[in-house]
């Protein structure tokens, strides 16, 4: 894209830019914006509705009977050149285009075929390049990032644009973020205060294990099975994972549940050992979970048993060594 060119309606449908940032001059003259570059991308996209026949209800109107400044826009576009229309998709994507290498996606096409669905087409370039961007980095790619991968005839460019975006930093910030959402790093729980300095040890935790790219299970190793004495070590910032478990009142079995629950949730992604905690799946889960409508109370309290080996402590006396007067619950 030119410094001065206008946005195309597919790269702002695609790419999530709205059109109210159009300067004065540029809203009263669209006939004069400058077009060059729109060939490379088709005019309409149907998997975009905001560019379907009822499009004009979205866009401001210079007055009642008048066609829409961006509307106008839109039309210009749509009369242009489409030569490099982007390619429909191809149906239907067969487990033989998989070639080789792709460990997951060979047991997902497995499954597929043995349950005899068929599996959806596969993307098309742009449709790629924004999602694997938007995935891997939490940020829309940039028209030139659109435009190079595109152009491109490199048969593995699709899995180099993998490992490109996997080494960027904005990779480590993005899953940072998620995997702290997903642990309930900033969560908050009426019964335990977490202070800011160990919300920011968990964060500096998981930000450095993801730059170093340790391994998952080692990650959640470390997390479940960690141990130490002072929350604010910026070297143990693990630790504080659990005291989001804690709940009062007693008995000390519901904290081991309340424990278990998280770690089944967060790491095994069963949420119903929650609900086995109280009372037996049968009857409650079988419209929900097929595991948990055989699993027993007896059962959730047998890997409750587990975290029984766990003690969480109440810390009275200062901890922060850069804050001598800071005073933390857990």
């Amino acid at each position: 894209m030119t410094k001065k060119t206008w946005v195309p309606p597919t790269l702002a449908c695609l790419f999530g830019i709205s059109f109210w940032g159009l300067t004065p001059s540029q809203a009263q003259q669209p006939e004069t914006l400058q077009l060059e570059d729109t060939a490379q991308f088709t005019a309409t996209q149907s998997e975009c509705t905001f560019f379907g026949a009822t499009r004009e209800r979205f866009l401001p109107k210079t007055s009642r009977f008048s066609e829409s400044v961006l509307g106008r826009v839109t039309r210009l576009v749509s009369q242009g050149s489409t030569a490099g229309a982007v390619a429909s998709r191809e149906r239907p994507f067969t487990s033989s285009a998989l070639g080789n290498g792709n460990l997951i996606d060979k047991y997902i096409f497995q499954d597929l075929q043995a349950n005899n669905i068929t599996p959806a087409g596969k993307t098309t370039d742009l449709e790629f390049v924004r999602r694997v961007t938007l995935d891997l980095t939490g940020r829309i790619p940039t028209p030139d990032a659109v435009t190079q991968f595109t152009q491109s005839t490199d048969p593995n460019k699709r899995a180099n644009l993998v490992d490109q975006l996997l080494a960027k930093p904005e990779w480590v910030d993005k899953w940072t973020m998620f995997l702290g959402d997903l642990y309930k790093n900033t969560a908050a729980n009426v019964q335990v205060t977490i202070r800011p300095e160990g919300r920011n040890a968990f964060y500096k935790y998981i930000h450095d294990s993801l730059a170093a790219n340790k391994p998952y299970n080692q990650i959640a190793s470390e997390i479940i099975g960690a141990q130490g004495s002072n929350s604010f070590d910026q070297t143990n910032g693990q630790i504080n994972y659990f005291p989001l478990g804690i709940v009062g009142g007693g008995p000390v079995q519901d904290i081991f549940d309340s424990q278990t629950a998280n770690i089944a949730d967060h790491f095994l992604g069963l949420a119903h050992v929650n609900c086995l905690l109280c009372h037996n799946g049968s009857g409650h889960l079988t419209t929900l979970s097929l595991w948990g409508s055989r699993a027993t109370r007896t059962q959730a309290w047998q890997l409750s048993a587990f975290l029984s080996h766990t003690w969480t402590r109440s810390i009275t006396t200062p901890q922060d060594p850069v804050n001598a007067k800071a005073r933390y619950n857990y």
